[in-house]
């Protein structure tokens, strides 16, 4: 993944997953489909990658909201960490995205449950990019994961400790999963246009992402840079970032916003 321009620069390309719940106990995805084309007009030729998440719990029933939802899934878990590594297909609980993520979160929360947040960073030829989670087995996190169901999905958690945020990761598309204050101290948003590229929906408009935390940090797809919160230093990754106007001839096309940050 290439860094921002004011770091040290590598490079790398588009994807995302973002899972659908298959039963109470896994929360899984699937890829939806790609009509962001090639190359754009004017020669621009995007850059951006996949994130890949899925997880697996004793979830509750999904909850039916009011707002443009038309149900999510939540949990809100306090546990221990028992492992954070390359995921395996040897999972008790068999993870959806099992392929795809590339490393898995393990907690047991106070009841004795087993809750599994997998997460990937991946390029368009699936070359990871996926950075460990700064934590070690017996450490005491919170995770708030959110799987929001509506024309398409979107999935998206948040890794917590005594010092601050530990990882965000977000794979949306139809929406987003994670909202307003569910990261303490950052806010991610939709920044300038970067070029367009034409598909048989209309064309796809590439913007960077910006990460507010201390100060604000624009990051154009597929870069990777740094945000302060709360004085911590994470690491931002901006993956890929687009919308469409009123030039869109289909109605299954909402765009594509995912990115992660991790401490």
């Amino acid at each position: 993944m290439r860094t921002a321009p004011t770091l040290s620069t590598r490079s790398l390309s588009p994807l995302l997953i973002l899972p659908l719940i298959c039963g109470s106990l896994v929360a899984c995805g699937d890829k939806p489909d790609d009509d962001t084309g090639d190359t754009g007009d004017g020669g621009f030729t995007p850059e951006s990658g996949y994130v890949h998440a899925c997880a697996s719990g004793p979830f509750d029933n999904p909850y039916e909201s009011g707002d443009d939802y038309d149900s999510f899934w939540e949990a809100a878990v306090d546990g221990v960490v028992v492992s954070d590594g390359p995921i395996s297909a040897t999972l008790e609980t068999p993870l959806s995205c099992y392929g795809e993520a590339v490393r898995v979160l393990e907690l047991t929360d106070g009841a004795g449950d087993t809750w599994r947040f997998a997460y990937g960073i991946t390029d368009g030829d699936e070359l990871d990019a996926t950075p460990a989670m700064a934590v070690v087995p017996g450490d005491d996190v919170s995770v708030h994961y959110r799987a929001v169901l509506d024309f398409g999905s979107a999935n998206g958690f948040v890794v917590t400790d005594s010092s601050g945020v530990v990882a965000a990761v977000e794979a949306g598309t139809w929406g987003n999963a994670l909202r307003d204050g569910d990261i303490p101290g950052l806010v991610v948003e939709t920044g300038s246009v970067l070029g367009e590229v034409d598909g048989d929906c209309g064309p796809a408009i590439h913007r960077d992402l910006t990460f507010t935390g201390d100060a604000v940090s624009a990051l154009a797809p597929y870069t990777v840079g740094s945000v302060s919160v709360g004085g911590a230093s994470l690491d931002a990754y901006s993956v890929i970032n687009t919308t469409f106007d009123d030039r869109v001839q289909c109605t299954d096309m909402a765009g594509t916003t995912s990115w992660a940050a991790f401490r």
